[in-house]
């Protein structure tokens, strides 16, 4: 499916189509009157996790973002304001393109005991799932309605592990540059030898959508299995497939977000075709 960019205000273009380094914040005014809370929540025994919040009010829709990588984003709190210390990656640096969409935005930050950056092995773990648990009650207590769960690169690991795992109580899972191919010295157990599609895909009850860059030269997330991760989504009552193309010449290595791996210079019309499928099932009802 070739996605075809929905329009938003000229004025708003201006503040939501700029791509941030990582750790660089805009300016309050330019990222609008939602401010952007900080949220410390206890997980499991001594164990938190450190949450970015947009209240978008009145939302349409909510989205938890997981980031790839170690998935450490340092989230500290600024006088209950979020500061973000590593905001490059894809999803971390859209997140303010969701709530323009009228989504309310939760950024998950590695939880305490792995503050350095999770392992492929904690994202398939049972501990890790415990954290998304928490994380989803969490949200759809606050904002009154389930979260999407959207991962990116390694993040995809631990979305399709939530959406797999947790049934209902997720709105649908997002699957953006899917790692499909694990790395030889990667510390992951051998169940999870194909990533995403190893996390029990057949088992997601909820709407689904999969994205994909055609020049996403990434050797761990080929744009050519996107097409067998919708596949095994057998039990998803809706689902799609979004590929996208173009964007900016890439300024970090293949695996990193500034590159076709991170929708690098298309943010603005990839987060407008995710949050088109995201709404089609609020708008309908």
């Amino acid at each position: 499916m070739r996605h075809v960019l929905r329009s938003v205000p000229a004025l708003l273009l201006l503040f939501l189509i700029q791509v941030l380094p990582a750790g660089a914040q805009a300016p309050a005014a330019a990222q609008g009157a939602v401010p952007e809370l900080f949220h410390a929540l206890p997980t499991r025994p001594g164990v938190s996790v450190a949450l970015a919040l947009i209240d978008t009010p009145q939302p349409k829709a909510a989205v938890l973002l997981l980031a790839g990588g170690g998935g450490s984003l340092g989230i500290t709190d600024a006088g209950g304001a979020a500061q973000v210390a590593r905001a490059g990656n894809f999803l971390v640096r859209s997140r303010r393109l969701f709530a323009a969409h009228g989504l309310a935005v939760a950024v998950l930050d590695a939880p305490s005991d792995w503050e350095g950056g999770m392992t492929p092995r904690f994202r398939c773990s049972d501990s890790h799932l415990a954290d998304l648990r928490a994380v989803v009650a969490f949200l759809t207590a606050r904002w009154g309605m389930k979260p999407w769960v959207v991962g990116t690169s390694m993040g995809s690991i631990s979305a399709g592990w939530a959406a797999a795992n947790l049934g209902g109580d997720i709105a649908g899972v997002g699957l953006t540059s899917s790692v499909t191919r694990v790395g030889k010295r990667w510390d992951i157990p051998a169940a999870f030898s194909r990533g995403t599609l190893s996390t029990g895909l057949d088992k997601v009850v909820v709407p689904a959508l999969v994205a994909r860059h055609d020049n996403d030269s990434c050797v761990s997330s080929p744009p050519s299995a996107a097409p067998r991760i919708l596949e095994a989504l057998t039990a998803a009552p809706r689902k799609t497939l979004l590929t996208f193309t173009g964007g900016k010449p890439a300024q970090s290595v293949e695996c990193e977000p500034q590159s076709p791996h991170g929708y690098f210079g298309i943010e603005e019309r990839a987060v407008d075709g995710m949050a088109a499928f995201m709404l089609d099932g609020v708008l309908r009802r």
